[in-house]
């Protein structure tokens, strides 16, 4: 087993040659031959979250085929491809995808534009098992199956597991206290089964999505959606076209175009590639080879819009994670795209903390207003409870994806008590209390009847709170904010009805709006989510190390500790190197300033 001084070693080296790498895309040339009529594979994998961690290692040393592509990962390299002259055709492989309506629909206009720009767009999958997945495919000129694959979508369903019988056998209690019958979130912890509200607003959703989809899908395909509802009765299928599967079912009846004998996952040599008869290329050796380094259009009439993120739950914790909205982190975005000639609040959010909701929504709105910045919001796949709170400002336009889920306007608290549990282990908790402390002993005592009448109160005046909010910033008269709120959540088009958006339309539909609302030709894309944030990077995979310290100033001199942590040969490799990797980090180190900056070609620009 190696020594805890070899195992030191070895992440110092690995993070020195990321750092070499990391320089290596500025200095040198990555840039690859694109052969006339090549084949773009595209191999979408997952969800294609809005927002992940820093991939530094992965993406930039090249682990392809271990990290998923992100949303706008996909969305760069859909633009690109339309706009490469040597690209004839591209490739979506769908197997694996499991995104969103929203993300569907929103790829689905790159696909278009693909397709406008001359190139052939196909999509391919065994199964076409999520409505998700068929729609953005069908946004393809030809969609592709596989025999015994084929159309595997029977509708769609919303539940949850109920755990109120398991709770009350562990000796749990749940205390939950809402306001607004329909504001349903933490039922399955307090309930054996669903509420009636919570199945009527769930059944109205579920139906106005299932519809939305059918329609849309229906209408790319040249279908009539009455064909495409059909075609989810597996059984009535297969018969209504005489086939022997679903595969040639759907073949027979419009929804696939072609049946391949088998899937292939990957381009590599083994897998005899159907299309392997043209020159191929996937999306990592392109995006690597073309887009990573690629410089926005400096144009005087490309618009530059800023996009803030607002993802996963609202929190007010200083944390920053991959599934939550920080006030800090949003703070750190609207900073950063300050200097833009637009703002767009991206709220993919099912709500969270009401401070830290008004926190970010003051925070990006007053920074709009300050620096006389046009500012919109867009709603993804949801934006919904704090996540439509952060919407909210009297001048600004909401637009919202047809396939968003947004409202539950109303407050919900949850509160357990684990007397029974530690009861049942013949445990129990006693003490001393002043008068005034209310929940003293508490998770390990019942609730105070005192202390659930203050959160009592405390939510009733939160969700006056926000009825008063929305009222304000939407000029809706409070009595009907009251009536069309209560906890309800609505799809785009019933929220559009009653007032609490603006307009339906995806996010690069909301773009466009913008660049010709300002008279430009086009426009570019600024997020923080395409920064490379290297020394953030160094501090959280090294936290105290000597070689971190060093780059941020404090303890010995980088030199020193090269001398003190790193063997003699790598030390003479490293000078030796063709990469200026020392005096880069030498001038970092006289210049603290510079890890300031968010993008790494900012910092090969001051390299000598």
């Amino acid at each position: 087993m190696p020594s805890a001084t070899t195992y030191w070693v070895s992440a110092r080296t690995l993070l020195l040659i990321g750092l070499a790498f990391l320089l290596g895309g500025c200095f040198g040339d990555s840039e690859i031959e694109i052969e006339p009529d090549t084949e773009l594979h595209i191999f979408l994998d997952g969800s294609l979250p809005e927002r992940t961690e820093p991939r530094i290692i992965d993406i930039e040393l090249g682990a392809d085929d271990n990290v998923a592509l992100g949303f706008f990962e996909a969305r760069k390299l859909l633009e690109y491809a339309g706009n490469e002259p040597n690209i004839s055709r591209i490739i979506l492989h769908l197997g694996s995808y499991t995104g969103s309506l929203t993300v569907s629909e929103e790829l689905g206009h790159f696909v278009q534009k693909a397709r406008q720009a001359g190139k052939q767009v196909e999509a391919v999958a065994p199964f076409y098992f999520l409505p998700s997945q068929y729609l953005l495919a069908s946004y393809a000129d030809k969609i592709l199956t596989v025999k015994n694959g084929g159309y595997w979508i029977g509708g769609m369903s919303r539940g949850s597991l109920y755990m109120a019988g398991l709770l009350k056998r562990l000796g749990i209690q749940i205390h939950r206290f809402n306001s607004g019958p329909y504001k349903t979130s933490g039922e399955d912890y307090q309930l054996d089964q669903m509420s009636s509200a919570d199945k009527e607003q769930s059944q109205e959703l579920i139906d106005a999505l299932w519809s939305g989809y059918l329609q849309k899908a229906a209408a790319n395909r040249g279908l009539e959606t009455d064909e495409l509802r059909a075609a989810s009765r597996f059984n009535e299928q297969i018969a209504q076209h005489d086939a022997d599967d679903l595969a040639e079912s759907a073949l027979k009846s419009g929804l696939v175009d072609e049946i391949l004998p088998r899937y292939v996952a990957s381009l590599d040599a083994e897998s005899g590639s159907p299309w392997s008869h043209t020159p191929a290329i996937d999306h990592w050796s392109y995006w690597h080879g073309r887009i990573r380094d690629a410089r926005a259009d400096e144009s005087e009439n490309r618009l530059k819009i800023g996009v803030v993120n607002v993802y996963g739950g609202i929190i007010g914790d200083s944390m920053d994670s991959p599934q939550s909205a920080t006030p800090g982190y949003v703070n750190k975005q609207i900073e950063a795209l300050s200097d833009v000639d637009a703002l767009v609040l991206r709220v993919n959010s099912p709500g969270g903390s009401a401070t830290a909701s008004e926190v970010i929504r003051e925070a990006f709105f007053n920074t709009a207003a300050d620096y006389d910045i046009p500012a919109y919001v867009h709603m993804g796949r949801v934006a919904a409870s704090g996540g439509y709170w952060v919407s909210l400002n009297d001048s600004t336009d909401i637009w919202a994806s047809r396939f968003t889920i947004t409202g539950s306007i109303g407050v919900v608290s949850m509160l357990h008590s684990f007397a029974g549990s530690l009861e049942l282990l013949d445990v129990r908790y006693d003490g001393v209390q002043t008068p005034s402390a209310l929940w003293a002993g508490w998770p390990y005592t019942p609730l105070p009847d005192e202390f659930g009448e203050l959160v009592k109160t405390l939510n009733g005046r939160g969700y006056q709170e926000f009825l008063e909010l929305v009222s304000e910033q939407r000029n809706l008269p409070l009595e009907e904010v009251e009536r069309i709120a209560q906890g309800r959540v609505w799809t785009a088009e019933a929220a559009l009805e009653r007032g609490l958006i603006d307009s339906i339309g995806s996010l690069p539909e909301l773009l466009e709006h913008i660049t010709q609302v300002q008279g430009r030709l086009d426009y570019e894309v600024l997020s923080i989510r395409d920064e490379i944030d290297l020394f953030q990077f160094i501090r959280n995979a090294f936290n105290n190390s000597p070689l971190a310290w060093a780059l941020r100033g404090r303890g010995p001199t980088l030199e020193q500790t090269l001398e003190q942590t790193l063997p003699p040969p790598l030390q003479q490799a490293l000078k030796q190197a063709p990469l200026p990797v020392l005096s880069f980090l030498k001038r970092i180190e006289q210049n603290p300033e510079l890890a300031k900056k968010p993008e790494l070609y900012l910092w090969c620009e001051l390299c000598p």
